[in-house]
């Protein structure tokens, strides 16, 4: 009895610690902030997938991802997913007569879609079409096992429906099919039917979804997403998802090749026959080794994946607490960016900016609103929404729906702006779509209570400012779009710490000087570090007597170490890079280190 239970307890630990290895070190949520695909209720949201074969799978992934977002919920799903895998190919193999120690390697297959599972990437939809097939096939083998060949003709309707429902996951069923034909049953000329029937599929296909090209519907064969760009943008993870297809009828072939080499050299095959198993077990086991090599998850991305999932929520402490000055270079250009917003958002802009190496946050946010725009619209209209550009903000935003889809937070920034500027039937277009989202109705039942009420601020609206001018402005740089918006509203803060950093990065002295006078407008009790390290430059050089800047006085703990620093370059003579490696430990985070280092021209009138 106790052996009996054996099976069952250990697929249950297994499960147990599959479970806890997504919830705690891969983290569902932000496999679904990274992925979060667009899922609406209704028909014609299903009618977009069905009129493509594969479509369906990819209808049912991206439901399935919806509940990513909760983390216990995703590991759960993740763990079912490759459980009800490795139980259909262990039942599989069992019922093509495979030796019981033969039989599990059979389970590496749902190993390969765990390692898969770990890249923040990997769509379910690969999962669940291996689910399909394999379930189809185990349904073929069983139910035509005492038929002739008018077997032929449930297998051809089984593999339609496969091919409609998971694209190129019919290609399992083809081949472990074919195996069973040729090599099980010795009838070749099924066998043959069977690929001439497979292979025909896109083509039937072409004829009655006409809007696809065949050639198109056989890449999907290959790829089985129609639109052919998980393979092409993440080879890897393709990488991974071909060999676990290929697994099991790799693994039959060589099983049958191996008994029929056993059956000719009887003699050799009594000393080889207890080795086999293991020969079989060892091969696979060193493919699967070098998938799982090629497709360990990139640490560094998954900590920029972090970072941006931090930013749409606003935790912008455990931004600066995870990307620190010594590891900055390790994150990409856009968790740079991020960690400029984080330093505003917590009061250290323009006293800590120059804490980091050559004011890389600054300069990362300069280029991914400025140059860059294009390829990040959702995170530049995150940070036109903050300093209240709607329209740059709404131009942004669109550019993202057009390219990702609807994302829930995207169709309520969409909703505020459209309130913002006073258009009700857009407002309500967009609470509506949210609330035909899975998940989201308390979410949609809230924004429209706030925003369509009648005592709706129209001043402040989730977080974006009334700054719409009174004529339609749409200013492609985001700079522009700042000194417009400050030109408009000298109130607003956040414009002018981006203005000013802006300045200090560029080594325009003298415009950050000048503007010094707005933080005593808005409430600060003494300039920020960074303002009055370059107003010491300022008066240095033009050898004023006051130490008076936009109404406040210089700290004299500054202008001492400006004394200082000055002091220790003149001793380095002309050797500038001398100087620069005697100054850095006392004074690397002040703005005269960025300005010595930098070599851009200072601008001081």
């Amino acid at each position: 009895m106790q052996l009996k239970r054996m099976p069952l307890l250990i697929g249950t630990g297994s499960g147990a610690v599959i479970c806890l290895y997504f919830r705690f070190l891969i983290d569902p949520a932000l496999i679904f902030h990274v992925q979060e695909p667009e899922f609406f209720y209704g028909f014609p949201f299903l009618a977009e997938f069905a009129a493509h074969p594969g479509g369906l799978v990819w209808f049912a992934a991206a439901f399935i991802t919806q509940l990513y977002q909760f983390p216990w919920v995703g590991a759960v799903t993740i763990t079912l997913l490759t459980g009800v895998a490795a139980l259909l190919c262990f039942g599989l193999m069992k019922m093509m007569d495979i030796d019981g120690s033969v039989r599990y390697s059979s389970l590496l297959s749902s190993l390969l879609f765990l390692i898969a599972f770990s890249d923040y990437r990997f769509s379910c939809a690969y999962a669940l079409g291996f689910i399909v097939a394999i379930a189809v096939t185990g349904f073929y083998r069983y139910a035509m096992r005492n038929h002739g060949r008018v077997r032929l003709l449930p297998y051809g309707l089984l593999a339609a429906v496969v091919y409609y429902c998971c694209g190129g996951a019919v290609l399992l069923v083809m081949a472990v099919c074919v195996w069973y034909e040729s090599l099980t049953r010795k009838d070749p000329i099924a066998a043959a039917v069977i690929a001439g029937a497979t292979g025909a599929l896109p083509f039937i296909a072409a004829l009655l979804f006409p809007v696809v090209s065949p050639g198109g519907l056989y890449g999907e064969m290959v790829h089985f997403k129609p639109a052919l760009l998980a393979a092409a943008r993440y080879p890897k993870t393709s990488g991974v998802v071909y060999v676990a297809y290929g697994m099991i009828p790799a693994l039959l072939l060589v099983k049958t090749a191996v008994s029929g080499w056993m059956a000719i050299r009887k003699k050799t095959a009594r000393h080889v026959a207890p080795l086999l198993p293991r020969c079989i077990i060892g091969g696979i086991g060193v493919v699967a080794l070098g998938a799982i090599i090629i497709s360990v998850p990139d640490a560094g991305a998954r900590r920029n994946y972090r970072v941006d999932a931090w930013a749409r929520q606003g935790e912008w402490d455990r931004i600066i607490a995870e990307v620190t000055p010594q590891k900055l270079q390790e994150y990409s250009i856009l968790s740079q960016a991020h960690l400029f917003r984080a330093l505003y958002h917590t009061g250290r802009l323009l006293s800590d900016l120059f804490t980091y190496p050559d004011g890389l946050p600054g300069k990362s946010f300069m280029a991914v609103t400025g140059p860059m725009a294009a390829k990040y619209p959702v995170q530049v209209s995150a940070c036109c929404s903050e300093v209240g550009a709607v329209n740059l903000a709404e131009f942004r935003a669109h550019e993202a729906l057009a390219l990702q889809g609807g994302k829930p937070w995207l169709l309520e920034r969409l909703a505020c702006i459209n309130r913002i500027k006073d258009r009700t039937v857009s407002t309500v277009k967009f609470i509506t779509l949210l609330e035909h989202m899975p998940f989201q109705k308390k979410r949609a039942r809230r924004l429209r209570r706030v925003l369509l009420s009648d005592t709706a601020s129209t001043v402040v609206c989730n977080g974006i400012n009334r700054n719409v001018p009174e004529r339609e402005y749409l200013c492609r740089d985001y700079y522009s779009e700042l000194v417009h918006l400050f030109e408009q509203d000298t109130e607003n803060k956040i414009a002018l710490e981006y203005i000013i950093a802006h300045n200090l990065l560029n080594n325009f002295v003298s415009p950050v000087t000048a503007n010094a006078g707005y933080f005593k407008k808005l409430g600060y009790r003494s300039l920020p570090r960074h303002v009055q390290e370059a107003a010491a430059v300022q008066l240095s050089v033009s050898r004023s007597a006051t130490s008076t800047i936009g109404g406040f006085e210089l700290d004299d703990a500054i202008v001492a170490r400006f004394n200082r620093f000055n002091t220790l370059m003149q001793q380095s003579g002309a050797d500038r890079i001398a100087g620069l490696k005697a100054v850095e430990p006392q004074f690397g985070s002040t703005y005269w280190y960025y300005l010595m280092r930098s070599n851009r021209p200072v601008v001081l009138e």
